[in-house]
């Protein structure tokens, strides 16, 4: 026991857990159903084996070492139960939940303002990845180097400052979960991710990712933010505006607050130049297009910015053979836009896309 007036050492914490080769459906079912409600109903085929060990000292959190590897690659689901991740193919919609409330507002292939990956330019699309998921399109659907990352700032912070989060646990955390940070909500969100992978296509996964993330209060999908923040169609993002939104994660409200203030305080000049830069540099976006958001000080012009020019020209009709498409998406054919959702009740947020009277002139139904 310390003596007194000694300060008492933090831990170091060591985790090992070994899973011999085993039934996949024996390690489903071996889990409380009241921890896992989200699982309910699934049925998986195959075998699995795998490890993990931990080890962190707590008074020295960078020395956290990490060593994760589990073998589901002979794991097949039969049943998906709650997990309905087959869905995600579909033209469905779904309302978006805030602390067990619906607000009014959905997303989802099914409402007016979803686009098509070959409606969102290339270097949008691209700023998802440079701004959270370097590897995505080569991991399958865990980075295990953002998890240690994640673990060593949380526990430098001392508390929850970073998610460590790939573009696929983030799509599952909107469409699938709520928002409380529990081990079982974790391992809930491992499983589903695992499954999202397995079923849908990584530009699927990226198209419904832009399409259904928050970027501000009330604001979900990247075509009602590019309207919500800079009054144009995402065809229409220029580079720093893309930057912004791309960079609003993980604090959207915070982006909020600079469009209510009608311009950027010093440190998102930063983060957009720092975007920006690293993107030109792996060849991202164009030397022109840096050029142009250097030229006006990392500033992009909001809705509310007090020296926004008037527009100069209509809303584009959204020819969606117009825009480059991803390289893994070049053979694709253009996909139709779905049909509009009923409309959503009156919001406080006067940039609510999704009332039907609020559409621009010339957008299509």
């Amino acid at each position: 026991a310390p003596q007194p007036g000694e300060v008492r050492r933090k831990p170091r914490i060591t985790f090992k857990l070994e899973m011999p080769r085993q039934a996949c459906g024996a390690i489903v079912t071996a889990i409380p159903k009241q921890m896992v409600p989200r699982l309910q109903g699934l049925v998986l085929e195959g075998t699995a084996e795998g490890h993990i060990a931990v080890s962190v000292d707590i008074e020295a959190p960078r020395g956290y070492e990490q060593d994760l590897d589990i073998d589901m690659r002979l794991c097949r689901p039969t049943q998906f139960g709650n997990a309905d991740v087959p869905r995600l193919q579909t033209d469905f919609v779904q309302e978006i939940v805030e602390k067990g409330v619906p607000i009014g507002v959905s997303v989802g292939p099914g409402t007016w303002h979803y686009r098509s990956l070959n409606r969102i330019p290339k270097y949008v699309q691209l700023g998802a990845l440079f701004t959270e998921d370097h590897s995505f399109y080569q991991h399958s659907g865990f980075r295990p180097p953002l998890i240690r990352r994640a673990v060593i700032m949380n526990l430098e912070g001392g508390r929850y400052v970073y998610g460590g989060s790939t573009i696929t646990q983030q799509l599952v955390k909107n469409l699938f979960l709520s928002r409380e940070k529990t081990l079982t909500r974790k391992l809930e969100e491992a499983i589903v991710v695992w499954l999202l992978e397995r079923t849908l296509t990584k530009d699927r996964i990226l198209e419904l990712y832009l399409n259904c993330i928050e970027y501000g209060p009330s604001i979900y999908g990247i075509e009602n933010a590019a309207r919500a923040y800079f009054g144009h169609h995402v065809e229409e993002l220029d580079a720093l505006e893309m930057a912004f939104l791309m960079g609003l994660k993980p604090y959207p409200w915070a982006g909020w607050q600079q469009f209510e203030r009608g311009g950027v305080k010093a440190w998102w000049h930063k983060r957009l130049s720092k975007i920006l830069i690293g993107m030109q540099r792996s060849g991202w976006i164009t030397q022109e297009q840096l050029d142009a958001a250097a030229a006006v000080n990392w500033e992009p012009t909001f809705l509310t910015s007090p020296d926004r020019p008037a527009p100069v020209r209509a809303p584009p009709a959204g020819d969606d053979g117009a825009l480059p498409a991803m390289p893994s998406d070049e053979d694709a054919p253009a996909k139709p836009r779905p049909g509009a959702d009923e409309p959503a009740a009156p919001k406080p947020n006067p940039f609510n896309f999704l009332d039907e009277n609020d559409r621009p002139a010339g957008e299509p139904p």
